[in-house]
């Protein structure tokens, strides 16, 4: 129906440029969602199997929160770390609320500087580097937005961009 109703509206040429429009924008955004979820698997899992290892009490709902949470950048770093160590102490040594804190630490950068470039560059057809500037960039301007954001603008950027290359070249015969 959505279709017939684009077609009836519109000229054919242009309802052609908007369904590719659709179709590649379509393609980022799953692709960053899919990236997401599976760093969100990723970061959980880890973070469960740290705190085990910490015997840390409830170590694999903390993971499961903090993997949720790590679907909105910053958030699941802070979460996780703070129930770790709020949990560690109420049960625990402070010693032991050091260490929690150490490990998320140390996963945390792990994540956003490997994990993150690299599983989400993956799915959607970016440069680790590229992800990791976008953030950067995306983050000063606009804060935790940019961050959301950052990703999959980037990554249609450079979709329409290479689609453009490549057109110009073809019409060269290149």
């Amino acid at each position: 129906w959505w279709n017939k109703f684009i077609y009836a509206i519109f000229p054919i040429s242009f309802t052609k440029k908007l369904k590719n429009l659709w179709e590649n924008t379509d393609f980022v955004i799953s692709g960053y969602i899919r990236g997401q979820l599976i760093d969100a698997l990723i970061m959980g899992t880890l973070i469960s199997i740290a705190l085990l290892i910490l015997n840390i009490d409830y170590a694999v709902i903390i993971g499961i929160i903090s993997g949720f949470s790590n679907l909105i950048p910053m958030v699941g770093a802070t979460v996780a770390t703070i129930i770790a160590i709020l949990v560690a102490l109420a049960g625990d040594t402070p010693i032991k609320a050091l260490y929690a804190l150490i490990t998320l630490l140390i996963l945390q950068q792990i994540d956003g500087n490997i994990i993150v470039p690299k599983v989400v560059g993956k799915n959607v057809n970016l440069h680790p580097l590229l992800v990791m500037l976008s953030l950067f960039m995306f983050g000063s301007l606009f804060g935790i937005i940019g961050m959301i954001v950052a990703v999959p603008i980037t990554a249609l950027i450079k979709h329409f961009v290479v689609q453009f290359i490549n057109r110009r070249l073809e019409e060269k015969k290149i």
